[in-house]
Formats: structure tokens, C-alpha cells, sequence
């Protein structure tokens, strides 16, 4: 079987119109509005901290630390995730929209490739930000050369 005649082109195609579809319903469906406000709670957080501005920079690093390990990634990303993941099929499931899926000449390991990188994509978006944006709120009030 000669190389261009492996499915592969034809499973990439379609794993991408997934992961479109999914990223429109992932990010912008009702159901993700926790998700983000279980993200971005520590931003509203250490942004009121900073604009205190009371403490020095080993201090707010100090809380950064404790924040980011023991509710970011512990509890928020932990459930974050199990909530975009299981969105993913629940979701159709809800909406009774997942036989359309079935009914797509589409394999079923390409839905579940399409839905699970759409699910990783998001999250990683989310939390990404988010972790971005709670260094930058904490961190804002002191000049760049102490934060270098």
C-alpha cells in the first residue's frame, strides 16, 4: 500500500472540521460559564491583593506560590478539566446532537481524536490565560526591575 494511499489525509480533515466545530460549542456554550469563573477567580484575587500594595515582592510571590498550587492547580484545573471533558460528549448527549456525529462518514476514534484535542485546546487556553493574567494582577504595582 503506497503511502498516499493511507487514510491519514482523510482522518486529519476531519479531525480538524471536529475540533472546529467543538471549539465554537466548547468555548462559547452556556455550560462553560463555571469553568471560567473557576479559572479566573484568582485573577480578581490577586488583583484586588495589588491594588493594596502593602507588601513586598518575596511576600506576594509567597502567596502566589500557595494560591497557584494549593486552589489553581489542585481544584481549579482538576475540575476545569473534568468539566470541558465532559462537556464533550455530554453536551451532544443534552442537546441531542451527538447522532448527527454518528450519522457523518466519520470514525468514531476520529470523533473522539477531534473532540479530546478540542477539549485539550481549551483547556489549555483557559488555564493558560488565566495563569498569565494572576502573574500580571499580582505583580503589577511593582516595576519591572524587582519583578526581573
Amino acid at each position: 500500500m503506497k503511502l498516499s494511499q493511507w487514510p491519514w489525509a482523510l482522518w486529519w480533515a476531519q479531525i480538524r472540521a471536529v475540533l472546529r466545530l467543538e471549539m465554537k460549542k466548547g468555548f462559547f456554550a452556556r455550560r462553560a460559564l463555571w469553568i471560567y469563573l473557576l479559572a479566573f477567580a484568582p485573577v480578581l484575587l490577586f488583583a484586588a491583593r495589588s491594588m493594596r500594595a502593602q507588601d513586598d515582592i518575596g511576600e506576594s510571590t509567597h502567596t502566589f506560590a500557595a494560591v497557584f498550587q494549593f486552589f489553581f492547580l489542585r481544584l481549579s484545573v482538576f475540575f476545569g478539566c473534568v468539566g470541558i471533558f465532559i462537556n464533550l460528549i455530554r453536551g451532544d448527549v443534552l442537546e441531542k446532537s451527538l447522532h448527527y456525529y454518528f450519522l457523518a462518514p466519520v470514525r468514531r476514534e476520529v470523533l473522539l481524536a477531534g473532540k479530546y484535542l478540542s477539549g485539550m485546546l481549551a483547556a489549555v487556553v483557559i488555564f493558560g490565560t488565566s495563569a498569565v493574567l494572576q502573574f500580571a494582577a499580582l505583580y503589577w504595582h511593582f516595576g519591572w526591575d524587582q519583578v526581573q
